[in-house]
């Protein structure tokens, strides 16, 4: 006795083809979020001692990637949080990277809310890092994330600071 399945005999159906022959989805996703979408720099003061106020009174944002690419915009943020005692004035270079699909990331998804971290360091002349990130308002569950060091000067009784602060980033011209 024997069994035979359903379907075509002697073909197999050809599977569709991925646009990245021979790369897997996952690999090709991870190598596309690590492109950059967009490039800013952003003069921005700050002050923490227990609570911490931020503001970036003027920056400018290159996208190079997605339906806005090589638009340029100006912006201003202003925040809200906890830090450390300290207080300072930043140049701030950022590189941005999107985590889904490029098709739903523009200009308008660096308007409304977003989080900062900010570590930084030095007596004077100070040196430091951000991470900020903003879910797209437009698609649930895709981030543009930003990852930027800058310098310039500040006072602080330790030789360390950071804060961490929820600011509103708001585009124009």
């Amino acid at each position: 006795m024997s069994f035979q399945g359903g379907g075509p005999k002697g073909k197999e159906k050809k599977k569709k083809k991925d646009k990245k022959e021979g790369v897997p989805d996952f690999i090709s996703n991870a190598l596309e979020t690590m492109m950059p979408v967009a490039f800013s720099l952003e003069g921005t003061g700050s002050s923490e001692s227990g609570g911490a106020s931020s503001m970036s009174p003027i920056g400018g944002i290159l996208i190079v990637r997605g339906p806005d690419a090589f638009n340029t915009k100006g912006f201003t943020s202003a925040g809200l949080g906890v830090g450390w005692v300290s207080s300072s004035a930043t140049l701030v270079g950022y590189v941005y990277y999107y985590l889904g699909d490029i098709n739903n990331f523009s200009m308008k998804t660096f308007e409304g809310w977003g989080n900062n971290i900010n570590v930084s360091g030095g007596e004077g002349f100070t040196i430091g890092m951000n991470i900020s990130w903003v879910e797209n308002p437009n698609a649930k569950d895709e981030y543009l994330i930003g990852v930027g060091f800058g310098g310039g000067f500040g006072v602080s009784p330790t030789l360390f600071s950071g804060q961490y602060t929820r600011q509103f980033n708001r585009i124009y011209w």
